[in-house]
């Protein structure tokens, strides 16, 4: 009998997965999901052309529609909310006339219009919006669509106040910030709520809106923070 290399026995041993092995069986993608990869990647660099081939391989409407809405198997995101946050209008027109569905949410509940919204995308959240894009659809977090991804955008979140007040260059508008957050004093940072007024206060010098009214609200309000 021929002896295995390595083996005091007669019989062969039996090769036992190694944890790479294993690890590439975990990695492995199905066929599906690569050529979903291969239309995410040309969807990410622009190259319609490319997209459009791929689109068009099954020679029908109903392909080109089932293929522009599936999603990551990781994160959920479509060829809509890559090329979305991307900026790719023309594509996301593209994609959108295939039967790509505007409101689809990905594994975080997010829409393309989450994202444009918070990367301040206009052209194409304008365009979405056109075509029926909800922005009052929430995320896993609870956010709506035409808040952001985080709420950000909302004009009455700490982030919203936040935004106004930096680029508030009126009296009213500064005064209308200070009392905001003073209503939401909790969720304003101690330590760096300071350094955006001084930033704020700098940059109202020449419009002279940071008068002394401003400056004696701003300090109570930085002295009443916890």
């Amino acid at each position: 009998a021929r002896v295995a290399m390595g083996c005091l026995s007669s019989k062969p041993a039996e090769a036992e997965p190694t944890k790479g092995a294993v690890k590439v069986r975990e990695a492995a993608v199905t066929p599906e999901q690569e050529a979903l990869m291969e239309l995410h990647s040309a969807v990410r660099w622009n190259k319609i052309d490319e997209v459009s081939a791929i689109l068009s391989k099954g020679q029908d409407d109903d392909f080109a529609k089932a293929t522009a809405n599936k999603k990551d198997h990781k994160n959920g995101n479509t060829a809509l909310h890559i090329a979305a946050q991307n900026g790719h209008l023309d594509l996301c027109k593209m994609l959108v006339s295939k039967g790509a569905d505007v409101n689809a949410q990905n594994a975080g509940g997010n829409t393309p219009l989450h994202m444009v919204t918070s990367y301040d995308i206009d052209d194409v959240k304008a365009y979405l919006e056109e075509q029926g894009a909800n922005g009052g659809m929430k995320n896993q977090e609870g956010f709506q669509a035409k808040f952001g991804l985080n709420g950000e955008k909302d004009p009455n979140s700490l982030h919203g106040i936040l935004d106004s007040f930096r680029s508030a260059r009126e009296e009213k508008l500064l005064l209308n910030a200070l009392d905001a957050l003073r209503k939401i004093k909790r969720d304003v940072d101690k330590a760096t709520f300071p350094g955006i007024g001084l930033k704020v206060k700098k940059a109202n010098k020449e419009s002279g809106a940071w008068t002394e009214k401003v400056q004696t609200k701003f300090t109570e309000l930085v002295q009443s923070l916890e």
